[in-house]
């Protein structure tokens, strides 16, 4: 009778080292049955525990390779994909890019293999979130001459919006906090980065410009005036505007707009 081994690869968390593990996963006799991060690791009776540290310089060799090797759209989808921090999505990736370099198939055009249309799916997904809070994503004047922006996403996008914001506020210094991950991009001067969560703030109303209250008042009452109560349609309101990203809309914490 044939032995199956099972092996768990465990990773920190960070996107350089689940590259790394798909370096070990094309490297080695021992195929992954599963690519999980080291917090959300569950010991299992049935899988040997292999855990793979970051590498830089592997994980920078494996990001070239993907790239030259297969169309940019699929780094892309294979990054975003990965963003969506859904379960299993990192075996999903291994098995898309098995499928493109071991099996060489087309895997922009394969819609039947499972681990594709999932990839494929929460690529999407993350996209699609990522271009509704470039227009839903409030900021806050702060009396240090910045602006602060908190936000709840649903994926990992911090990194996707930054940019935009850096390129729209160009003249101005910010920051986009993810309260739920605690991740940070600072900006300024067009420029951004990524923030080490020690050095992330969480402001509150007394850390406000002087005229901030002022100009949230008016942006409600801007929404009140606006509001005809004959065309009310909530189910339509929250169909393109959740409630779950209700939490730091100015215009939202005002009764009328929301009853």
């Amino acid at each position: 009778m044939e032995v199956i081994f099972l092996y768990s690869y465990i990773y920190d968390g960070s996107f350089s080292g689940f590259l790394t593990c798909l370096y070990r996963a094309f490297h080695s006799d021992e195929k992954p049955s599963r690519i999980i991060r080291k917090k959300e690791y569950q010991p299992s009776l049935f899988a040997e525990e292999i855990e793979i540290s970051s590498d830089e310089e592997i994980a920078e060799r494996v990001q070239q390779g993907i790239r030259e090797e297969l169309p940019k759209k699929c780094y892309d989808e294979i990054y975003h994909a990965y963003l969506s921090e859904l379960q299993n999505i990192e075996l999903c990736i291994y098995d898309y890019l098995r499928l493109s370099f071991v099996l060489e198939d087309n895997i922009r055009d394969n819609w039947e293999d499972e681990s594709v249309k999932k990839v494929k799916k929460a690529a999407g997904k993350v996209r699609s979130e990522a271009h509704r809070f470039k227009g839903l994503l409030r900021f806050r004047e702060m009396d240090s001459n910045s602006f602060y922006g908190p936000f709840r996403p649903d994926y990992n996008i911090t990194g996707l919006i930054a940019p935009h914001f850096a390129d729209r506020l160009s003249t101005e210094s910010g920051i986009i906090h993810d309260r739920s991950r605690d991740i940070a991009a600072a900006f300024s001067q067009g420029k951004w980065e990524l923030l080490d969560s020690s050095s992330i703030p969480t402001p509150d109303r007394d850390d406000y410009a002087a005229g901030e209250q002022n100009y949230q008042q008016l942006w409600r009452s801007f929404f009140d005036a606006i509001a005809i109560e004959e065309r009310k349609n909530l189910e339509l309101q929250q169909s393109l505007m959740p409630k779950k990203y209700w939490e730091f809309l100015v215009e939202k914490q005002t009764s009328k707009f929301q009853k």
